[in-house]
């Protein structure tokens, strides 16, 4: 199971568990209103609990030999887990890491393995899958819109006064890093990366 999966199955059934301490919003009101702050504070808790579970091991791990200190990892990285300076060896953080593969997915030196030690493949900007919405299935529950640090995805603003169907909407393509953090942390299950 990819890693970020893991942490969303984990996620959902924290959330959904009785022990969950929801702060001064308890029981069923959260349940009943579906609050994504709450699910994106279970999810991250889940970071750290499947780490641990996972015994610790590297996400992403920079090849000391072939990383020239580029920072094109860094830039991408949507939870900052890749630490370095300018022309130096860069570093994971492995309690931040969710191995998406962004980093690897731009390194010009293809640097970077995956969890598994495999080499992850430099793609072209324009290769990169991108989310695909179900708009007619999105509730909005503004999930996607929060976990994307590049600001990708918003919610699409009411057609009419009074009109309840607005939706997710995929907006900037051109910050987006192929992280797939929104298709992991939608409920629903209705966004889909995809090659444009």
């Amino acid at each position: 199971m990819h890693y970020s999966q893991r942490i969303l199955t984990v996620s959902n059934d924290l959330y959904n568990s009785s022990s969950f301490n929801r702060g001064k919003n308890t029981g069923s009101h959260i349940r009943a209103t579906n609050c994504a702050t709450c699910r994106i504070v279970a999810f991250s808790y889940s970071i750290n609990s499947v780490y641990h579970e996972e015994g610790g091991k590297y996400m992403a791990i920079i090849d000391k030999e072939k990383c020239i200190g580029c920072q094109l990892c860094k830039r991408v990285c949507p939870v900052e887990a890749i630490d370095g300076e300018l022309k130096k060896l860069h570093r994971v953080n492995t309690k931040r890491c969710l191995d998406c593969k962004a980093c690897g997915f731009v390194c010009p030196k293809e640097a970077i393995t995956d969890n598994n030690g495999n080499l992850i493949k430099r793609i072209k900007k324009e290769e990169l899958k991108k989310p695909v919405i179900n708009s007619d299935a999105c509730s909005a529950c503004q999930m996607c819109v929060d976990i994307c640090s590049y600001d990708c995805i918003q919610i699409s603003p009411p057609l009419y006064k009074g009109d309840i169907h607005v939706f997710a909407q995929f907006t900037n393509a051109k910050t987006c890093v192929s992280c797939s953090l929104c298709e992991d942390v939608c409920p629903l299950n209705i966004i889909k990366m995809e090659g444009v």
